[in-house]
């Protein structure tokens, strides 16, 4: 269970790191690279040609959690079998 909720941290992290950059680089196509996920979100629920910052990106960051959640569970038990070697 430990490790489950350290994964999900990690996920949330991760996911809040690189909303946190592509916001601050300000370009659109670097934004969608580094914030895939939500872009994916964006294009699928809004028809806006121009906006900022729109509630369905900002919902489409969700998903990112339990994508990189997934890995880093795997990471974090790969390293604590490591550990007990």
């Amino acid at each position: 269970m430990k490790r489950l909720l350290q994964s999900v941290a990690c996920g949330t992290l991760i996911t809040g790191i690189l909303f946190v950059i592509a916001a601050t680089i300000g370009s659109e196509k670097v934004g969608c690279v580094l914030v895939w996920q939500a872009c994916v979100f964006d294009t699928l629920l809004s028809n806006q040609a121009d906006r900022e910052l729109p509630i369905t990106f900002i919902m489409g960051i969700f998903p990112g959690k339990p994508i990189y959640a997934v890995p880093s569970y795997l990471l974090l038990r790969k390293l604590d079998s490591n550990k007990t070697r």
